[in-house]
Formats: C-alpha cells, structure tokens, sequence
C-alpha cells in the first residue's frame, strides 16, 4: 500500500501489483492508497473577537458563520492539534498572536501561537474504568464539578486540561488491532478490570464534542525522559497514535477540587461542646491559652474524665480539615437525626458544626461567627478586625454547603457523654477506707 501523505497533504499513491510469477502466476493486486497527511499550519482569519470564541486549534477553525476558516479533512484525530497561527485579526487593530480578551476567560497557552478562549456552559470530562468519571462545566466565569452540584473546581488544572489536549501532536501511527491495545492503554475505560485508560471529551455550549480521545499509557521508550508523549485513540477509530504532549489528568473527583478546606490549631481551641438529637451533651473546655488538657464541665460525682489521649483529640476537629466532596445544602437534604457541635476559639471564633452520615458518607457543614464577649481581657491587642476578615473567608468558602469529611474527624464528632466520662474507682476507695 501507499505510504501516507505529507504534512498537508493528500493521501499516498498506492503500490505497484507484484508481477506474475514465471510459471503462470497471476498479477497481484495495487495496494491500497495511504492515509490521507493531518493538516500542516493553517492561518485562521478572526473576525468581531468581541462577539465571538476561539476554539480549539486541533478542529475546524472557529464555529460561527462570521468566521472564516479553512476546512480541516473528516479523519483529522481529536486531540490532535496542528499548529494553527492566528495571522490575521480584523477590526481589532491587534497583530498576529496577540492575546485578547471578550466575554469569556481567556486561557493562553503561554507559547505565543494561539489564544483559546471558553464560553461559559463548556464541559470537561474525564472516565476511567475503575475510579469512575468526573464531570466539569463552566458556569459564570468558574469552573465547577456536577457529580458535587457544581462545587468550584481548580481553575488552573482544568486550564492545563484543555491547552495540554490542545498541544497534542500525533508523532507517528501505531497499532489498529484491537486485540494489542492494553499494551499502549488505549482499549477504552471499563473494557477490563485492570484498564488505565481514560476517556477526556470536551463540548461546546451545544453539548457538541469538540474533542473526544482515549488517552493511554507514557510513551514507551527511554526517550520519554526527554520528549514526553502518550498513545492516543478516537473511540470510533480503529487506528492508534503515539502523539508528543503531557496530559496529566485523572477521573479521580477529588483530584479536581482544593482538597484543604482551613486549619485551626489544636492550641487555639477554647472549648468543644457536642451535642446529640437524644439530649446526650459535653463540653470540653480549657481556662487559658496555653493549658495543656481539657477539663470536662460539670464532671458528675463518683467520675472521672477519659484518658488525655482521648480527650485531646476533640481539639484536633478543626485543625487540617480536608475534604473528599461537597453537595449542595440546596440539593441534599439533612437526616432528621444530625449531631451539633459548637467549637470555640481563644480569638472568640465560634465554629457551629451540623454533621451526619448518608450511605456510609460522613457530611458537615461549618458556620463561622465571632463574639468578642469571648476575648479574654488580658488580650488588649487583639486584632478583631483581623478576624472578622478571616471569619468572612471562611464563610464565604463554606457556607450552603454540606461537606464530605474524613471520617476520623466525624468519630470524634460522633463520640457520646460515656466516651468522655469515666467511673472514678478511686473515689470508692476513700469512700471504703473512711
């Protein structure tokens, strides 16, 4: 068969039919004709850039009637982007390759040879077969995940996402058997249990695909260390490519979201009251900044207080809270039977705390407030202004939201009066003594 065309160009002449043999042999058949080339540079022509998107340079230009561009040929692979120079940019007064901004967020690639700009409603989507999939959409200028009822995403990985798809060069064909696929990665997610593909698709305002493509293993080879690449595959398409790029993304939801959510320091905690739909109630308290342990308020006669290494842990609620999730409080609805927790701060900080568990998940949610009628007198430099920013912070990252917690955290949160409270079989000693 032919060979395929070049950069540019059309699909490659076919071979020659082998020759009859002498004993009578017939002619063979000409091969077949070569793939046809993937698109060399092309110059794009952007009309009314304040009206009007730039899309993705692996496909047809920009999608709107008022912008003029060459047509890319139907097998052009997705995520295979050739070099595409914006050579022309009318009714702006702006040269070549110079960024712009309208009304959308603008994502620049950083080489200087295109900008690429989203519209508000795109989506982003990864799936793999073992860790599930991960959807994002842009709404109102934020990037937000829907399996967490649109809770922010991380704006700069999903940035990295689409320009890094965009990047992609195909570098050369590889195998279009299927039964040779798990090799590079390529045999799409959930075809086997130990299958690491995964699958990224990208749409338009319209739900379009603008880029769909299985994304396989590294490239195999020591020459990875120094030109990183990846074996690609379109989900339609038989054939497979090693492509040059970096595409370091996973269908993992946490892996797209800031996991941290604040830290207090077990120090800071002043005290820690929990409180159970029953009416089962404690509070956990120290006197004055630098105390070591808690003491129990209103110890009952004849008791004792659990071992420090128990008690001390209710200070630690607060402090390194990461999360796994977050549903929306106006979508998920609250069981009947919550536990409440209201933890304060030696800089007067109220932490009001609802949690509860739904299908094994352990949720809460966090109030912030301050009372300076808690700041101690002798704290006469105290900074409330200070903390009343960080408290609108912390409110404006938390509120009407339900968060999903690690679940050391809720086993404290979840703990009960007899978890903390202990018989004081010294007190019956003296009592038999006398």
């Amino acid at each position: 068969g032919g060979g395929a065309g070049a950069c540019g160009g059309t699909s490659g002449t076919g071979g020659n039919g082998g020759k009859k043999g002498a004993l009578g042999g017939k002619n063979g058949p000409d091969g077949a004709r070569g793939p046809q080339g993937y698109p060399g540079k092309i110059t794009t022509t952007v009309k009314n850039v304040d009206k009007y998107y730039v899309d993705m340079p692996a496909f047809a230009g920009l999608w709107d009637d008022s912008i003029e561009s060459p047509a890319f040929p139907a097998d052009v692979k997705a995520g295979v982007a050739p070099q595409v120079d914006f050579a022309k940019v009318e009714d702006t007064g702006m040269k070549a390759d110079a960024s712009f901004s309208g009304p959308v967020t603008e994502f620049n690639s950083g080489t200087g040879k295109y900008t690429l700009m989203l519209p508000e409603g795109w989506n982003v989507s990864e799936e793999n077969g073992r860790a599930g999939s991960v959807n994002l959409t842009r709404i109102d200028d934020f990037w937000t995940i829907d399996e967490f009822d649109s809770y922010p995403a991380l704006p700069d990985k999903v940035k990295s996402t689409v320009l890094g798809a965009a990047d992609l060069r195909i570098n050369a064909p590889k195998t279009a058997l299927p039964r040779l696929y798990h090799r590079l990665g390529v045999e799409g997610p959930g075809k086997h249990e130990e299958s690491t593909s995964l699958l990224l698709t990208i749409k338009d305002t319209s739900s379009n695909d603008i880029i769909k493509v299985i994304l396989g293993k590294p490239r195999l080879s020591s020459a990875s260390q120094s030109s990183p690449g990846l074996y690609v595959r379109k989900p339609d398409d038989e054939q497979s490519y090693l492509v040059d790029g970096v595409m370091d993304i996973t269908a993992v939801k946490t892996d797209w979201i800031e996991r941290s959510l604040f830290d207090i320091p077990k120090e800071a905690i002043k005290s820690v009251r929990i409180v159970h739909t029953d009416g089962d109630t404690f509070t956990l308290l120290k006197n004055e900044k630098g105390q070591e342990h808690f003491q129990l308020q209103n110890l009952p006669f004849g008791k004792k207080i659990a071992p420090e290494i128990i008690i001390n842990k209710f200070g630690t609620i607060l402090q390194d809270v990461q999360i796994n999730g977050a549903r929306s409080k106006e979508k998920l609805q609250a069981p009947e039977k919550t536990i409440s927790a209201q933890i304060i701060t030696f800089e007067a900080i109220i932490v009001d705390i609802v949690a509860f568990e739904l299908d094994g998940i352990p949720y809460a949610s966090f109030e912030f407030k301050f009372d300076d009628a808690f700041i101690p007198e002798a704290e006469q430099q105290f900074k409330a202004d200070d903390v009343k920013a960080s408290i609108e912070n912390l409110n404006a990252r938390t509120s009407n939201w339900w968060f999903e917690i690690q679940e050391f955290k809720y086993d404290e949160l979840k703990k009960r009066s007899d978890n903390v409270i202990r018989d004081d079989s010294t007190n019956f000693v003296e009592q038999e003594v006398k």
